[in-house]
């Protein structure tokens, strides 16, 4: 994953005897290629959803530890916003990889953290990175009877009841 952040870039001022303008401003191209081979960005983006979305319905799943522990959490007597509010209270005591320096290979050895294979294990070991906690709160949500979603554009997980509408990630 590559990550930019630029703030306070001057606009490209011409001047006389510059090269081309497109030969030196400042410019991000993207290349559309899978393993079939495709450089269409339609397909691409279709392949790319279908395998995101393949991927998060897999980590999600249907797991008892996660039921278990939303019935646990939220309560039948509680407002749905209410509900929301204690599962994601939840997970954020789930800690959190991604917030976390790069460790050193004596480090990592020494802690022994085992990759997370679904929500259920981030839950019992109460460790993973972002997106895995991510999962874990819309399977959470989605024990507790909420229609939960994870979309890939910036991890959002949008959960809806008849009146309300969360939006948990940034």
């Amino acid at each position: 994953m590559i990550h930019l952040d630029i703030q306070n870039v001057p606009p490209l001022e011409k001047e006389d005897y510059m090269p081309p303008e497109e030969a030196i401003k400042a410019r991000v191209d993207f290349a559309y290629y899978t393993n079939q081979g495709t450089t269409d960005p339609d397909k691409f983006w279709k392949e790319a959803g279908k395998k995101w979305y393949e991927s998060s319905e897999s980590f999600i799943g249907h797991r008892k530890l996660v039921a278990e522990e939303a019935a646990r959490t939220a309560t039948a007597d509680d407002t749905p916003e209410g509900k929301l509010r204690k599962l994601y209270a939840r997970v954020q005591k789930i800690r959190n990889l991604s917030f976390e320096r790069e460790k050193t290979t004596q480090e990592e050895k020494r802690e022994k953290l085992k990759e997370n294979d679904n929500v259920e294990e981030v839950l019992k070991r109460g460790v993973g990175n972002g997106v895995s906690i991510d999962y874990l709160f819309c399977a959470l949500a989605r024990a507790a009877g909420f229609d939960a979603s994870v979309f890939a554009s910036r991890r959002a997980i949008v959960i809806s009841s008849s009146r309300e509408c969360w939006r948990h990630g940034n």
